[in-house]
């Protein structure tokens, strides 16, 4: 739930030469980065803060069940397992046991009071009301599809919000009065508080209705703009409310393990709202829906989320503090999502894990041990890995220390090496791992449960091993194309935005920067040009530089044409080379970037490459006539690449193009016929125009009369 905070912060730096790859930093730093880290058991402030959250512990877990419905008992915490009707209540000790197997479809609401507990179900809604023995009586069946939510109401009986229709009912003794027939389908969330009134949350219109005490009516208060509000609680004089889009789909994803794709979209908000509607938004996320709301023992609110995109469960437990809104993640579920809260009183909070059964204890101490880990880093090459640091304060009596290990795979598995020892705050130490493509690290917090130390970045240096260059090919472009290199563009400003906060604009300016700019070239039409141009790249993004070489084809010596070139082409003049196949080798090194000694190189040939500069010779052109007709005969040769045109024209007229006798016009020497047909009388003039593969031209000509 990245709250008001949208950008990444896990930024790659270097040291060094601007040019020279040398050592690196991976940077871990920022609310964003840490929570797409895995906290573990430990808090992420939105200050960007590693700390140690309140105490949680799971009071119980089964895979093999989905919780639709929970609320607390004294020490006990009940909750409904979808399907088959059955309440649970399951004690401090993690212990279940049945209560009550309900008939009448799925569990949508449970609630406890001083005068018992209730359980709602439907389709075709009825609230049970159960002894605990296992017997239960029909405390209310009504009209309605579902109901939802329900609260306490003043001098007994239950205010309830239903669904299809969206109705808020005051149900007591088994009968039902109708407060409020919304123009919604459903109405999703309900609250009571003394002085204050009802509070009602919108099933299809997230709108929050009020009845204030002593009225009747119930009026809009607020509008969030989404679909749903799921859940609303009221304090000091303000009702929280968590408006949310996406939810419903998110709800139907069950399972908890890995899936594939992106996902529902989800958006949600936790609004807080004055009695006069005035309202401000505390907390936002673009990717988790809030299922649940609830007030800790600081008055703080604590948040129940589930999260879509993801292939890993991340239901998390989020508090906002409502004063200055410092928003904290204090627990990350191995459940998808956090469906309900319930107060077990003495500052203690029950949250319940729908898909994956988990029931989640969070009591106000602060915990003494936590653990958090980065996710896995790609630093692209295999790479050495030197010195970790901590940044933060660790005060006395507290700890603070930092663990490695490395891997070649993008998932840590048993192929990874094992966990380097701890390397105690502020680091400075050599992380003693292997090798490795990925590299991740682990912070381990500890406390006397007073103070809690407080990391805000992690960092560990790494040297990529330096890999050759690759030339991909090597070309001739057409004779006559020129390239003109382009000086290099210095970098001059850009535009930032003054909402983000700066250090993670700062860090997000440095990521992936590319070092080096692609060469750029002007292309020119130059008489004779002859320009070999090729692609090359190297793994670092080291700075290259070029040899080009050549060699008459069959020959098994080498010259050097040019050396140490910066650009990946190269003009010359194909004049300067005698006519013949030709082939050209391009060696790159990585030189300039790499002290001597440890450069690395690569080469490449192109394929034969013809330089002609020859023109086509016309042998003879020999006119024979006959009365007002004559025929041609045409010999023309080369020598050294084939005949690739021939056209011939009569006295100065259009150019049409000619055929060979053998019907292929292919060959170095080649024999054309032309029939000319009704010539007027006098002296014409008979032109011939062929053209080889480098693109020379030779002309003929013959003039003879008709008479």
């Amino acid at each position: 739930m990245k709250l008001k905070v949208l950008a990444v912060v896990a930024a790659i730096t270097y040291t060094g030469s601007a040019r020279a790859e040398g050592t690196r930093f991976y940077n871990l730093e920022g609310f964003g980065s840490f929570l797409d880290g895995n906290p573990e058991s430990t808090a992420v402030t939105e200050d960007g803060l590693i700390t140690l959250p309140p105490i949680a512990r799971e009071r119980f877990s089964d895979a093999s069940v989905s919780f639709t419905a929970a609320t607390a008992k004294g020490d006990d915490v009940i909750v409904a397992k979808s399907g088959g009707g059955i309440v649970l209540a399951i004690d401090k000790a993690g212990k279940s046991r049945e209560i009550a197997k309900l008939e009448g479809g799925v569990v949508t609401a449970l609630l406890s009071t001083d005068d018992g507990l209730f359980a709602a179900t439907g389709p075709g809604a009825k609230i049970h009301k159960l002894d605990g023995k296992g017997k239960s009586t029909v405390y209310y069946s009504g009209e309605v599809g579902y109901v939802w939510s329900m609260t306490e109401a003043p001098g007994g009986g239950l205010y309830v919000a239903t669904g299809d229709p969206g109705k808020v009912l005051k149900v007591k003794d088994g009968k039902a009065t109708e407060l409020f027939a919304s123009e919604q389908t459903h109405l999703r969330s309900i609250a009571f508080q003394k002085g204050l009134g009802i509070f009602v949350g919108g099933g299809e219109r997230g709108i929050l209705f009020r009845s204030a005490d002593g009225e009747k009516d119930f009026r809009a208060l607020f509008d969030s703009g989404h679909p749903e509000i799921t859940s609303v609680v009221v304090r000091d004089g303000y009702v929280y409310a968590a408006a949310v889009s996406g939810a419903e789909a998110l709800a139907s994803d069950d399972g908890d393990g890995p899936r594939k794709g992106k996902g529902p979209t989800v958006r949600s908000q936790l609004v807080r709202v004055g009695m006069n509607g005035a309202s401000e938004t505390l907390a936002g996320s673009n990717d988790e829906a809030i299922f649940a709301l609830a007030i800790d023992g600081q008055g703080n609110v604590i948040v129940a989320t589930g999260a879509s995109g993801r292939d890993d469960p991340r239901g998390r437990l989020y508090s906002v503090a409502p004063k200055n809104r410092e928003i904290s993640m204090i627990y990350q579920a191995k459940s998808r999502r956090i469906t309900h809260l319930v107060d077990l009183g003495k500052g203690s909070i029950a949250a319940v894990a729908s898909a994956g059964g988990r029931v989640i204890q969070v009591t106000g101490p602060t915990a003494t041990k936590g653990e958090f880990f980065t996710v896995a880093y790609d630093a692209g090459i295999n790479s050495s890995f030197g010195t970790v640091q901590l940044f933060g304060i660790v005060p006395d009596k507290t700890r603070a220390t930092v663990a490695a290990r490395t891997g070649q795979t993008a998932t840590p598995d048993a192929t990874w090496s094992a966990w380097s020892a701890e390397i105690p705050y502020p680091g400075g130490q050599r992380a003693d791992v292997p090798n490795g493509r990925f590299v991740q690290l682990r912070l381990t917090l500890s406390s006397d449960g007073k103070e809690a130390p407080r990391v805000n970045r992690m960092r560990i240096a790494y040297l990529r091993q330096n890999l050759r260059p690759f030339v991909r090919e090597v070309v001739a472009l057409r004779k006559g194309v020129a390239l003109i290199g382009v000086p290099r563009e210095e970098q001059k400003s850009k535009t930032v935005s003054l909402a983000e906060k700066a250090s993670e604009e700062m860090r997000r300016g440095e990521q992936n920067e590319s070092r080096n700019q692609a060469s750029r070239a002007r292309q020119i039409e130059q008489r004779g040009a002859l320009t070999v141009r090729w692609v090359a790249e190297d793994p670092n993004g080291d700075d290259l530089k070029y040899d080009l070489e050549f060699r008459p084809e069959g020959r098994a010596e080498w010259r050097t044409l040019n050396k140490d070139l910066e650009d990946p082409f190269y003009t010359v003049q194909s004049a300067q080379l005698p006519d013949g196949h030709y082939q050209f080798r391009v060696r790159a090194t990585d030189e300039p970037s790499n002290p001597r000694g440890a450069e690395l190189e690569d080469r490449r040939e192109s394929t034969s490459v013809l330089i002609d500069n020859s023109q086509p010779k016309v042998e003879s052109v020999k006119v024979a006539v006959d009365g007002k007709k004559a025929s041609a005969k045409v010999s023309v040769t080369d020598n050294v690449g084939p005949i690739v045109g021939a056209e011939y024209a009569v006295d100065g007229g259009e150019f049409r193009p000619m055929a060979p006798t053998d019907g292929v016009l292919d060959g170095a020497n080649e024999v054309f016929e032309v029939k000319l047909d009704s010539l007027d009388k006098g002296p014409h003039t008979f032109t011939v125009r062929v053209i080889d593969e480098a693109e020379n031209e030779g002309f003929g000509e013959s003039t003879f009369q008709v008479k």
